[in-house]
């Protein structure tokens, strides 16, 4: 009797006499190692794969397709009333049938919505890693017998790998790039693009915590072989957090703990304040500048006329004392600002609308908050003109008009766009020009949403077929308690005066 050796280990034997054998082992893998194909990514901190090859956590491709085939077998035979669960509550495992599969799969419930005439779940299928909704007559109890197999996808996230965010001192005008609790998008946007750019996955099982795999990530890339979690760190966009004394290898089968109290060397950035405090547009903001709520539509419109007006005053000049400028704008992706209306992203229909209402700019923040927005780009913009919604209407109309952005969607009817405004004033006006410009591309349909007390208002309002709804913090509230699942399509935000938002609506 001889021990069992592992899969991955190439060997050749010779037999040279009866009961004799020399075992020559050529080459042998690194423990722990195995390749992975990635199913889901949310971000470094939260992913979902599937394991290849052999070792403790790993189940053949064809155990999962014989689980499929005998799950499909089992509840198309079985009578309803005999596998339909008396109850349901959050966390709970069952099996459910998926539209989109064409098959009963494994799941756990992620919350329950009740709707006009059924009650709407909502899964995640664990061998596939994807959310899903179901109605409650397709859900079924999991018998014990499909659930001897580990689940197919497994949830990791990099081995003491931590975000970072970059804290601004306004006073000091300095930058430290700290730890953070969520990662940036932009840490995120690079892990997906190094994940969907390589040829090979493999990971290095280090612990597993609260049935979390934590693993170190090495892909090829360009036949180069990449480190993620070193590669993060090297480029700011993470930081090591080394760990506890305590944490036990998943062999050990024993729970490990990361340590949150470790101290990162800040990195000092040249006066990034500048970047919101240009030198030529600290003057005092205009006491009807300063809230929503006493802006009439009348008056802002003159307001962003003039302001255009002084800004274009030898704009050519003004804009090449911006490349002047150390640390002008924070950007995460480079972008060109557009100082002209003929070469602003929008589509010839607005641009035509805009140039015979006589307006003039677009100025300095509407020159780089355009292009952002026309890409998809999260924007957060500080100026004294932050209360015109001319920073966001033009181009949020122009990313609307590319429908291809939206197939992926669950058909839904419901808004892509919700833009949250401090008062009923401020809603009012963004809701008249939304109006009017957006006859200039597909339709649109925008809403004007004021809701009052009565409980009626808030359940008879029809939203479906809307694409853009204007309402207040407290009438989204209403809205959102009675219509949550039309708002499961929701694409953009806009928080306009976000500084009132958070003053006067600090509790909703």
């Amino acid at each position: 009797m001889y021990p069992v050796l592992p899969s991955d280990m190439i060997f050749s034997s010779w037999r040279l006499t009866p009961g004799t054998v020399i075992l020559v082992v050529l080459k042998t893998q690194q423990l722990g190692i195995m390749e992975v194909f990635v199913l889901r990514i949310e971000d470094p901190g939260c992913f979902w794969v599937t394991m290849k090859g052999c070792g403790p956590h790993v189940v053949d491709e064809t155990e999962y397709k014989k689980l499929n085939a005998e799950m499909n077998q089992f509840y198309d035979k079985a009578c309803e009333d005999e596998v339909k669960p008396i109850t349901l509550e959050k966390d709970q495992l069952c099996v459910v049938f998926s539209e989109e599969l064409k098959c009963w799969c494994r799941a756990v419930v992620k919350s329950i919505m009740y709707c006009a005439d059924h009650y709407q779940i909502e899964c995640f299928l664990v061998d596939y890693a994807k959310y899903t909704f179901v109605k409650s007559k397709d859900v079924r109890v999991a018998v014990e017998e499909f659930l001897q197999i580990p689940f197919r996808a497994k949830k990791c996230r990099l081995y003491c790998t931590k975000p970072v965010t970059l804290r601004v001192n306004f006073c000091e005008d300095t930058a430290k790039i700290v730890p953070a609790k969520r990662w940036d998008n932009a840490a995120t946007r690079y892990f997906q693009s190094l994940l969907k750019a390589t040829t090979q996955i493999k990971a290095k099982l280090c612990s597993v915590e609260d049935n979390t795999f934590h693993v170190i990530l090495y892909v090829t890339v360009e036949d180069e072989k990449v480190c993620i979690n070193d590669d993060l760190v090297l480029k700011n966009f993470a930081h090591f957090e080394e760990a506890k004394e305590n944490i036990q290898s998943p062999a050990k089968g024993q729970d490990s703990q990361t340590s949150s109290n470790v101290d990162s060397s800040p990195v000092e950035l040249v006066n990034p304040a500048l970047a919101f405090r240009p030198v030529w547009l600290q003057e005092k903001v205009p006491m009807n500048l300063e809230t929503g709520h006493t802006v009439s539509s009348s008056s802002l419109e003159k307001t962003y006329k003039r302001s255009n007006m002084d800004l274009n005053v030898n704009n050519e000049s003004r804009f090449q004392n911006v490349s002047e400028e150390r640390s002008f704008v924070f950007l995460n992706n480079k972008i060109e600002p557009t100082s002209v209306l003929e070469k602003a992203p929008l589509h010839d229909s607005l641009k035509k609308e805009l140039a015979q209402d006589e307006f003039l700019g677009p100025n300095f923040t509407e020159s780089y908050c355009w292009p952002a927005v026309a890409r998809g780009c999260d924007v957060v913009a500080i100026s004294y003109q932050g209360n015109d919604p001319f920073l966001y209407i033009p181009p949020v109309l122009a990313f609307l008009q590319v429908e291809s952005c939206y197939k992926a969607l669950p058909k839904r009817n419901g808004p892509l766009v919700l833009i949250l405004c401090p008062g009923w004033r401020k809603a009012q006006l963004v809701f008249e020009l939304l109006r009017k410009y957006s006859t200039c591309s597909r339709p649109l349909r925008p809403m004007l949403i004021i809701l009052g007390k009565k409980k009626e208002e808030a359940e008879t309002v029809k939203i479906q077929g809307c694409e853009i709804i204007v309402t207040t913090p407290y009438s989204l509230l209403r809205l959102y308690e009675y219509h949550l699942l039309l708002f499961s399509g929701l694409c953009h935000l806009i928080l306009d005066e976000i500084e009132v938002l958070f003053s006067d609506a600090a509790e909703q």
